[in-house]
């Protein structure tokens, strides 16, 4: 794409007029260009390109850039498959006015303006900047019902549902996730209402009802096998499915659909569900050699905070938590565990807040300082009790009576004053 770049990175910016380039490239089909689309130096060029173009008074024309030569399109390559959501959130950025994210983007198609909230959403989530993030997706949804576009809606309204079930809010997940599903079969977009069916089972797991979870994820199965190209539940969803089915006691066909996810999601370069597919495979109890378990989870942790992505690092520090505790390493248990602590305070990831508190309440609890685990039970369980995080409140039961002799349903004490 030689002459794009020449263009806005040289002198000669005038010979194009203002969404010149957005009607040949955003609204068209155009084959993509021939270089490596995995070469970092070739998307720094077009991103550079981008910004030259808006810096000309060419916003549309640098938002066609971004999307059809950097994001490659629906394929999300800067963000999906390279996890460069800094770089992207910076370059969605500047078509806000003045920078500022609260305004809308100055682009004159309502597509574009929708993408780029959208986008911008995404990352603000992935950053762990989960205000704005709810902020932002909704004001992408709204844009897309104006344009009577229940498909984008539904997809934005996917990824706020996902924002609330980070944060911990699940009645209000639980209303965005409705909408999306309405939103799905209203469109006739099966794949939509798959992933909507699976965030309504995690829900459904997350606040112990379980015959609810199995209807979803049912629902779910039945539209992969029958509606789309491939017949499983991959990405979040299949990593959701292999959760339920191994606290349901299922840990073989866990196992089963987490190693299927785990190739079809490395194939197709989506790092972070290998990371947290990874993290999630040495958490299942199975006959899987220790070192290649151990492999796992020092893997997921190094991807994931090599992607920068707060809610997966989060994630897969705590399953490392989990792994030590499991192997008498209570020490390395902490450190994994303080560290997403530390992150799901600073994102108000609470959820997570939860279990990191249950993985250092057991550590703890191994070194023998039961002042100190007695009062991470006592905090994770308040919380879950607020949050409406039934399994996690049951998880700090279980925890401790294992290690106190308590009574089964018996809470933890308040720490002494």
């Amino acid at each position: 794409m030689p002459d794009v770049t020449a263009a806005y990175m040289g002198e000669f910016v005038e010979i194009w007029e203002n969404s010149s380039l957005d009607a040949r490239v955003y609204d068209a089909d155009v084959p993509p260009p021939s270089f490596d689309t995995k070469t970092l130096a070739s998307l720094d060029t077009l991103i550079e390109a981008s910004y030259h173009a808006a810096s000309a008074g060419d916003v549309d024309a640098a938002a066609a850039l971004l999307y059809t030569y950097v994001y490659r399109g629906p394929s999300a390559l800067l963000t999906s498959i390279l996890g460069r959501h800094e770089v992207a959130l910076n370059a969605l950025t500047q078509f806000f006015p003045f920078r500022d994210l609260s305004l809308d983007p100055r682009t004159t198609s309502p597509a574009s303006r929708r993408w780029i909230m959208h986008e911008a959403a995404v990352c603000l989530h992935v950053l762990g900047r989960l205000d704005q993030a709810a902020a932002m997706a909704s004001r992408a949804a709204r844009a897309a019902l104006a344009m009577d576009d229940k498909h984008s809606a539904a997809i934005t309204y996917h990824n706020l549902a996902e924002t609330y079930l980070a944060n911990g809010a699940l009645r209000s997940c639980r209303a965005v996730a409705d909408t999306a599903l309405g939103l799905a079969m209203e469109s006739g977009e099966q794949e939509d209402v798959l992933v909507a069916s699976t965030v309504l089972g995690r829900l459904a797991d997350l606040t112990g009802q379980s015959e609810a979870a199995a209807v979803a994820y049912k629902r779910a199965l039945r539209i992969a096998a029958a509606d789309t190209p491939f017949p499983i539940l991959y990405s979040r969803s299949g990593v959701r499915h292999a959760e339920y089915l191994c606290n349901a006691g299922q840990p073989a066909e866990a196992l089963r659909i987490a190693q299927e996810n785990y190739a079809f999601c490395a194939e197709r370069g989506w790092q972070s569900d290998v990371a947290l597919i990874l993290a999630q495979i040495s958490t299942i109890p199975s006959t899987l050699p220790e070192v290649q378990l151990e492999q796992y989870s020092s893997d997921a942790v190094d991807l994931a905070r090599s992607l920068g992505h707060k809610v997966v690092l989060t994630d897969a520090l705590i399953a490392r938590g989990w792994f030590m505790n499991q192997r008498q390493g209570p020490r390395d248990a902490i450190f994994a565990a303080s560290e997403a602590l530390a992150i799901a305070q600073s994102s108000v990831l609470r959820l997570a807040e939860v279990d990191s508190r249950i993985q250092l309440a057991v550590a703890r609890a191994a070194l023998g300082d039961g002042v100190n685990a007695q009062a991470e039970a006592y905090l994770a369980a308040e919380l879950a009790g607020e949050l409406g995080y039934v399994r996690g409140r049951r998880a700090v039961e279980d925890e401790t009576r294992r290690w106190s002799g308590g009574t089964t349903g018996q809470e933890p004490d308040a720490p002494a004053e």
